[in-house]
């Protein structure tokens, strides 16, 4: 799909148009049911993970690095 200048812009206007879901993981909590049915709205949860740990970065649910 490239135009005739050879430039890539159909290329690239390709690739902008692919969706890809971007989630980071802060860190993971187990919670009971009927402590999850407890929270409300500002509730604090505490992490399994250190403030000084790198986060997980997934692109669509797959991991692709840490940051």
């Amino acid at each position: 799909m490239v135009n005739e200048g050879g430039d890539g812009r159909d290329d690239r206007k390709a690739a902008y148009a692919v969706t890809v879901e971007i989630a980071v993981v802060l860190g993971k909590a187990t919670l009971r049911v009927h402590q999850l049915l407890k929270l409300g709205r500002g509730a604090v949860v505490e992490l399994e993970q250190k403030v000084s740990e790198p986060v997980e970065v997934y692109a669509n649910d797959r991991l692709i690095g840490y940051g």
